[in-house]
């Protein structure tokens, strides 16, 4: 069967690639066809005149029996879509002006379309710069993915579908590097963070146990507090009162699973005093957990395998006093962490709504230029018909030319697209937020197929009705002007349809201003008027006494400026999401709480 195939592939790629060739041949025929024809209506006893008539009408026109034997050529539509393509290359090039205000249009459209999918792409779809990326799990309950120390221990050692699981803690943290110290993101980690994550170190190694005092430090880091020189390895830093031996440097790509902020530090799990407690609490779910099937393992069989160890341990350990939902072993893709994963996508899908509208107006622009520009070119689409051109035929053509529309559009959408992408990938680390936002935009091979998806989708909304309307132009109302007054009473349609939509964004920003608005002169039940704050993290202080001592004199320094009235410290701010904490009353049954520690003032 293939053997016969690959014998016909010549015979059928020989109108393709040899079109001049194959169209004589099929000149020469039809003129055989003729010549018969006519020699015998000449034996009837007609003229020659007469006899060539009745041959042209016995064969119901040279050039339709032209085309009808070229439909049934094999890969007939890949030659008619390379000849469509250079006949509507050259009459876009004849209409500079109208091809360049249709790609502009287009491309503004199709270029804030990709660029807010790529950070779609970035959050949801794009796996973790680490080593077989597929291979890698979340555990998750009902949608949480924090569970206890203890917890992720007794998992650890019961798994068999799993080659390792590991436990993060991010953490607000402070990193102080030669005495300056700076608000930081940080990882408190098991031991085999590294290992199981599959990330390989810049310089160095990652840390072997959990009560080694040592740290890894991000890229970043590396080159604004070292100036990226190799002798990083071995010297000291400083957090949460600890000193640690820097041993190792992440990759540039490598953030963490904070995202969308950059970790900046991770340190072994046990090197925190202050978590002591916390990590021998079963009650308390404070670690992420991850982890990495074996190769013969699927993500169904590691669920599976997880909720049967947690019945277990539910038996051994006693039945909790809330309803725990079941593990769930989830795919990690684009940013690890849940909440930052709501956070961006709930915001990019706003994004995504307007970019689509701006979309829409543009495809509706365009193909209302390219009706009138039908109205133009009615009396050659009719001359064409009337030299047999089908109505399908015309059809294609006309979608060819909004495909190159298409295309080009596209081409400078993408242009758009990875301008802006570099633009906020180097801005966004600098953006006033609590530690540094790091996100990948580059376009990768789904932002691509995004794009070209957008570009023929476009070319279908824009083309599709101006093509209809110019495949159906006959020779008389061609010629005598007829398509330009149809044309004429479709143009209020479009005009509605672009005032519309345009109303719908101005309609959308205006009430995004209006809320901000209200909201900035909304009363939040306390006073804002000279107010400020600020986020502070002291250089580590050994011991809690020095640490109390050290804001107490901060605050008397700051109370003693001109202009201050009064200072104090808290927590967390008023209206600000804040920690829980189980609170209770003598009889009654626990209850969660926020909590916020505040100063006496």
């Amino acid at each position: 069967m293939l053997r016969r195939w690959l014998d016909a592939l010549p015979a059928k790629l020989h109108p393709l690639l040899r079109r001049g060739r194959a169209d004589a041949d099929l000149d020469d025929e039809v003129s055989f066809h003729l010549e018969m024809e006519t020699r015998q209506g000449e034996r009837a006893g007609l003229p020659r005149a007469d006899a060539e008539r009745r041959a042209r009408l016995a064969l119901r026109g040279v050039q339709q029996t032209k085309e009808r034997a070229r439909d049934v050529w094999p890969l007939a539509w890949a030659a008619d879509l390379v000849q469509d393509l250079r006949y509507a290359i050259r009459q876009l090039g004849r209409s500079p002006g109208f091809a360049a205000i249709a790609v502009l249009c287009l491309g503004l459209g199709i270029g804030a379309n990709t660029a807010t999918f790529s950070a779609l792409n970035s959050v949801l779809f794009r796996p973790l710069p680490v080593a077989t990326p597929d291979r890698l799990v979340r555990l998750e309950r009902g949608g949480a993915a924090n569970f206890s120390y203890p917890e992720f221990l007794d998992l650890q050692a019961r798994t068999r579908r799993l080659s390792g699981l590991t436990a993060s803690f991010p953490m607000e943290s402070d990193l102080d590097i030669e005495g300056a110290s700076r608000f930081a993101a940080a990882e408190v980690v098991s031991a085999n963070y590294g290992a199981v994550l599959g990330v390989v170190p810049t310089l160095g190694r990652w840390f072997n146990t959990e009560t080694e005092p040592v740290a890894v430090i991000s890229y970043a880091v590396w080159q604004t507090g070292f100036g990226g020189r190799p002798d990083v390895l071995g010297r000291q830093i400083g957090s949460e009162a600890q000193s640690y031996t820097i041993v190792g440097v992440a990759p540039r790509t490598f953030s963490g699973i904070f995202g969308p902020y950059r970790t900046d530090l991770w340190v072994p799990m046990r090197t925190r005093p202050g978590l002591a407690a916390l990590l021998e609490d079963r009650t308390r779910r404070v670690v992420m957990v991850f982890g990495r099937l074996r190769d013969e393992a699927t993500s169904g069989q590691g669920t599976a395998e997880l909720q049967d160890i947690d019945a277990q341990l539910v038996a051994e350990h006693g039945t909790p006093t809330e309803m725990v939902p079941p593990i769930v072993a989830e795919a990690v893709r684009g940013i690890a962490n849940p909440g930052g994963r709501r956070l961006v996508s709930l915001r990019a899908s706003l994004l995504m709504i307007v970019a689509g509208a701006v979309l829409l107006i543009a495809c509706v622009n365009v193909g209302y230029l390219l009706l009138v520009r039908g109205s133009v070119r009615a009396r050659e689409l009719a001359m064409r018909r009337a030299l047999g051109a089908s109505t399908s035929r015309l059809m294609r053509q006309l979608l060819t030319e909004s495909l190159v529309l298409g295309v080009g559009g596209g081409a400078c959408g993408l242009l758009l697209a990875g301008w802006t992408a570099r633009l906020l990938e180097r801005t966004l680390p600098s953006a006033p937020s609590t530690f540094p936002i790091d996100l990948t935009l580059s376009l990768d091979w789904r932002v691509l197929g995004f794009a070209v998806c957008l570009s023929l989708t476009t070319t279908l909304i824009c083309g599709l009705l101006p093509a209809w309307h110019g495949s159906r132009i006959g020779g008389i109302t061609g010629f005598t002007g007829g398509v330009g007054r149809i044309t004429g009473r479709r143009r209020p349609f479009g005009l509605i349809a672009q005032v519309m939509l345009s109303f719908v964004l101005l309609l959308l920003a205006g009430s995004v201003i209006e809320t901000l608005q209200r909201l900035h002169g909304t009363d939040p039940g306390f006073a804002v008027n000279g107010r400020l704050y600020a986020y502070v993290y002291f250089p580590s202080i050994p011991t809690p006494e020095g640490r109390r001592a050290l804001y107490t004199q901060a605050l008397d320094r700051l109370r003693a400026l001109p202009g201050v009235v009064s200072a104090s410290q808290t927590s967390t701010l008023p209206l600000m999401p804040s920690g829980s904490e189980c609170a209770s009353l003598s009889g009654q049954s626990p209850l969660r709480a926020s909590t916020s520690e505040v100063d006496g003032d």
